[in-house]
């Protein structure tokens, strides 16, 4: 009998503002991802109307949002040298960091980053608006460097154009009432 076994897809994170293009590959999905989206209107009060009038003035920032868990155990090829977990909550928590030059100069702001998981998110541009560390009850004994962790993360969207409703949902089938 043969099995054809898919390697299972893993949530990748990657810094496209470097030259360098930084990736990491986590070994262990988010149990769960929340998406949040807001239109903002503004509400207008018209004289004889029974309720206010809605205006949309724009959408709001779209935010996802998720937990990643790390462990030391887990050192993967792929994640080039970001193989323990103290040095995978240093370079997350750079991703909130602008860059400076020698002489305190801003060069530019924290990097844009590139979210892949799976069906999902595939190459969706953001950046780091949070990024939560957790070090949990164990740690090394010498250096008390976290061997687990919790990383609290939310990505805001970044975009160059406005996105319409029908980019975002395309019916098949019978759309949402059917």
């Amino acid at each position: 009998m043969i099995f054809n076994y898919q390697q299972p897809t893993k949530l990748k994170l990657t810094n496209i503002t470097d030259e360098n293009r930084p990736l990491v590959t986590f070994p262990i999905n988010p149990e769960k991802i929340e998406i949040e989206h807001n239109a903002n209107w503004v509400m207008q009060n018209v004289p004889g109307l029974s309720m206010p009038y809605y205006q949309f003035v724009s959408g709001g920032s779209r935010e996802v949002s998720f937990t990643l868990p790390l462990y030391y155990a887990f050192v993967l090829e792929e994640t080039k040298g970001l193989g323990d977990v103290h040095n995978k909550i240093m370079w997350l928590e750079s991703l909130t960091y602008p860059v400076y030059s020698a002489a305190g100069v801003l060069i530019s702001g924290p990097p844009i980053l590139s979210l892949d998981f799976g069906e999902m998110f595939k190459a969706f541009k953001c950046v780091m608006l949070k990024c939560k560390i957790s070090a949990y009850y164990l740690f090394d004994p010498v250096t008390l460097i976290p061997k687990r962790a919790d990383v609290d993360i939310t990505l805001g969207e970044v975009i160059t154009k406005g996105v319409s409703r029908n980019e975002v949902y395309i019916p098949h089938g019978g759309g949402a009432n059917g």
